[in-house]
Formats: C-alpha cells, structure tokens, sequence
C-alpha cells in the first residue's frame, strides 16, 4: 500500500506540468513595472550640465534592461522590478529602480525628491547649490503598496484606498489636479485628457500618475553598467 501511494504522489507530480507551486514564477522571470510620476510646476530651476546617469535603461521590444549596480540586478528571490520615473517639465527629477525580493513592498512616493543644481536669481547672481525640486507641488497624496506578482505576471497593488490589479500590457492612470486651491483626483476615463489639459491651460497645478505592468522579463536579458 505504501508503495501504491507513493507512485500515485508521483504521477500527481508530473501529471501536474512543472511542479512549482501555485501563482510563482515560471524560473528565471520577473515582472517588469514601470512608475511614472509627471508633475506640471515641480521643478523650479533646470540644473546646468546635469551629469547623471540613468538608474535603468530597457529596450521594450528586446525585453532586456541594464542597471546602474549589481544590487539592482533581480537575483534568485526576485518577484519584480520596479522602475520609477518622476518628471517635470520634461526635466527627470527622479530615476530609481528597484528589485521586489519580498511583498508586499512600498515605494514611497510621499517622500520629498531632491535634485542639487546652481541656482540663480532674476539678476544673474549666484545664489548656491540648492534643491531644485519644489515637493509641495507634488499632488499625489499616497505610497504604493505592491501587495501580490501572480504566476501569469499579474500585478497587484493599493493606491491609497484602491486596491488595483493588473495583467501584463494593462496600465492604471490617475492625474491630481489643483482646482482653487483644492486637489481632486481625475481617474482615467471619458473626458480625463480634456480636464487634464484644460487645468494645464489655466496653469493650474497637474500631477499625472500611470502604473505599467509590461509582463514577464527574463533576468538573463539583465545586463549591468550604464555606460
């Protein structure tokens, strides 16, 4: 009888496919999420010869990427990278990335950014090194909570009080707009580019948030060294 049941567990095993357990991974995969924050009246002064480099370069049609360090590399426990991306008018404020190697996981965005560039008054005049990112005009009032990767590369995620689920190919978008001193948010949806683009010809404050889920990656197609 023992050995009965020991070759009925084995056929289960393989009459079950590859035998990893349910909503993992297929190996050597991560998925890969890009965040990206654009802000209308963040930042207050372009830096002069900003010399950084990119945190992360990805080819989307390649499904490869190169990162900055080894650190940021997705190793063996690595569920997702994350890529974030802040901007403002057209400046990049911001480029991290980061490997999910435990969820559920945050990515802060209340925290305050800061980019140093020389600063100058309406004269010419030096006035120092100085942040050049103004934070409060930063409209988006919560962190991300990744909170699940599916084995099919399912994303999903709470924004503030929405909970958010997202299959490869599908983004979430939402824009906070500052309407007589009062921020709403503008989810996606009928009517959404023209209140986002009338608010931006009355100068009003404009905070554009979008969530990519781009699907299963390799991490052999991971390459390290921005050059």
């Amino acid at each position: 009888m023992k050995v009965r049941a020991l070759v009925l567990i084995l056929l289960l095993l393989v009459l079950g496919g590859c035998g990893r357990p349910p909503g993992s991974l297929p190996a050597g995969t991560y998925v890969f999420v890009v965040v990206d924050e654009a802000s209308s009246h963040a930042l207050e002064a372009a830096p002069v010869n900003d010399q950084r480099l990119p945190a992360y370069s990805a080819n989307f049609q390649t499904r490869a990427i190169v990162v900055g360090h080894a650190a940021l590399a997705p190793g063996r426990r690595t569920q997702a990278l994350i890529g974030y991306h802040a901007r403002g008018s057209g400046v990049t404020l911001s480029q991290q990335v980061f490997p999910l190697n435990r969820l559920p996981w945050t990515l802060r965005l209340t925290d305050p950014l800061r980019l140093e560039g020389e600063v100058s008054d309406a004269q010419g005049r030096s006035l120092g090194v100085l942040n050049v990112i103004n934070n409060a005009e930063r409209l988006i009032p919560f962190d991300l909570c990744f909170l699940e990767v599916g084995g099919g590369g399912t994303l999903r995620l709470l924004a503030g009080e929405e909970e958010v689920t997202l299959d490869p190919g599908e983004s979430w978008l939402l824009a906070f707009v500052d309407a007589g001193g009062e921020v709403r948010a503008v989810p996606w949806g009928d009517g959404w580019e023209a209140a986002v683009r009338e608010a931006i010809d009355r100068d009003q404050r404009v905070t554009r948030l979008e969530v990519t889920n781009h699907g299963l990656w390799e991490k052999q197609q991971v390459q390290v060294g921005i050059r």
